[in-house]
């Protein structure tokens, strides 16, 4: 019912195939995933973790925030689609570069001594290459998403068997890095090829000037503090980890979160495949949420029925996929999991601030929840390990998401709206 108020024929097909596309590459990734971690155990896979985790914080800035704007913009205004391309792509390549500089000046002063600072500059480069998935944009803003599906596959199968590979030649640790660098490199030329040759898009009319440029940023300037601050509340459990319990620690939390986040791609997928649906009637308040009550009702659903599925499956899934040696992993996930209700009613209200042009508000919602995260962590990681990470994630989640957009004005309806349908009650504009 709620699926049949939300979809049209043409964002069914879009949304099937971004999430085909989505679901297999997740399935895939995890497995390939699995397979490095039993093979490099908890201490090397908890470095693995840690730098990752490092390199996510500066990769943040390279966006600039600006990709839920551009798809906004692809949108609304498709007669500027070629100016709204080039430079978006231009702001990316730009950020790229900033965030490379920053994340090898940071990990030389702030860095744990245990990881060499080389691996840090080999993903450090990867920022630069995600600028081409801006073309991944142009396909979601079109509804036409099957046209890449392949070439994205491939790259995922390629990738993964690379590093299966490397296991069956028993390489170490430095090589895994490598291939994060080289899937960066690779889904490049895939977006390029059916961009420049398969797409009916004439590339000749890319192009930027400063105002565009000037426009997206102040656009997303809002947003891309608030990713930085999403970064941190996502990535400094690990980082803490690392400092007060050891990377050892680290590999049985990141086992524990690699399960508990493999499905966001369905929330994320979706989400973003409906984006346009919610994008293309922001003028009448009426349809408006009902639009997004839909969305919401849906995400609870979802994310509701996976927790619960997880935390009578979560021990035999821990000990059948990464062996005894992380079996401690599953005490974590089965208080990890609950935080993905609160993930998946977040990415929706994502686009909420995008589509009433609110994005300077998202700043509120980001800095409470991450300022509520590091105090949690501060708190619980000396004191219960990795436990603490997993409850400061959970608690400090539930906050941005049910609790802060309450008291702004602006948002009062939407909040208002989501807690009506957790609990099947009808709310009437509250502003």
């Amino acid at each position: 019912m709620i699926l049949t108020k939300i979809l049209t024929s043409n964002t069914i097909t879009n949304t099937i195939w971004m999430l085909l596309e989505k679901l297999i590459k997740v399935a895939f990734s995890l497995f390939v995933g699995v397979m490095v971690a039993r093979y490099l155990g908890p201490e090397d896979f908890g470095r693995l973790s840690y730098i990752l985790a490092f390199a996510a914080f500066f990769s943040a800035i390279s966006s600039f925030g600006i990709d839920s704007v551009a798809v906004k913009d692809l949108v609304q205004v498709k007669s500027n689609t070629g100016l709204t391309l080039g430079s978006s792509f231009t702001i990316k390549i730009f950020g790229g570069l900033i965030s490379f500089v920053l994340c090898i000046i940071s990990y030389y002063f702030f860095g744990d001594e245990s990881v060499s600072i080389y691996l840090i500059i080999i993903l450090a480069i990867i920022p630069m290459f995600t600028a081409f998935n801006i073309i991944d944009l142009y396909y979601q803003s079109q509804m036409n998403y099957r046209h890449i599906i392949k070439g994205l596959l491939v790259s995922t199968f390629l990738i993964g068997a690379t590093k299966l590979l490397l296991i069956y030649l028993g390489y170490d640790l430095k090589y895994f890095v490598y291939c994060y660098l080289f899937e960066s490199f690779l889904l490049s030329l895939v977006y390029c090829y059916y961009f420049f040759f398969k797409s009916e898009f004439n590339y000749s009319d890319l192009k930027c000037n400063l105002i565009t440029i000037k426009g997206l940023i102040l656009k997303g300037l809002p947003l891309i503090i608030s990713s930085v601050f999403i970064v941190i509340y996502m990535k400094i459990d690990q980082l803490m980890l690392m400092k007060y319990c050891g990377s050892s620690c680290v590999g049985l939390y990141s086992a524990a979160t690699r399960l508990s986040e493999a499905w966001y791609v369905i929330p994320i997928t979706i989400t973003n495949a409906l984006a346009p649906y919610l994008f293309s009637n922001t003028d009448s308040d009426d349809e408006f949420y009902k639009r997004l009550s839909n969305i919401f009702r849906l995400m609870w659903f979802m994310s509701i029925s996976v927790a619960i599925i997880t935390m009578f499956i979560s021990s035999f899934a821990i000990d059948i996929l990464f062996g005894e040696n992380y079996s401690l992993s599953a005490n974590i996930l089965n208080i990890h999991i609950w935080a993905g209700i609160f993930v998946s009613l977040g990415l929706v209200q994502g686009k909420f601030w995008i589509a009433k042009g609110l994005q300077n508000k998202v700043l509120i919602v980001t800095s409470v929840s991450c300022a509520t995260n590091v105090v949690l962590n501060i708190l619980l990681i000396p004191e219960f390990g990795a436990l603490g990470a997993a409850y400061a994630t959970l608690i400090s989640y539930g906050v941005g998401t049910l609790f802060v957009p309450l008291f702004i004005k602006e948002a009062r309806t939407m909040a208002l709206l989501l807690v009506g349908c957790l609990f099947g009650m009808r709310v009437k504009n509250a502003q």
